[in-house]
């Protein structure tokens, strides 16, 4: 809300929501990247709807924005 209020900027990820009249800039140099961590309870078992979102999470490259072949 600040940015919207005019006091300032921030990052946002490429497809994030925006608020209608705040202007977007791709940052394009330096390039900005970030960690993204997947955290879980050591025993703890997922709902169907978690296990679904962990198995696309993993067969995702990240390193290359590509899908992993899995055999």
């Amino acid at each position: 809300m600040m940015v919207a209020a005019g006091f300032g900027v921030c990052f946002l990820p490429e497809f994030s929501p925006t608020i209608p009249g705040v202007r977007t800039q791709p940052v394009t140099e330096p390039e900005v990247t970030r960690e993204v961590s997947l955290v879980s309870l050591s025993g703890r078992r997922f709902s169907p709807a978690v296990m679904a979102f962990v198995r696309a999470i993993r067969s995702h490259d990240w390193l290359a924005g590509g899908v992993v072949e899995t055999a």
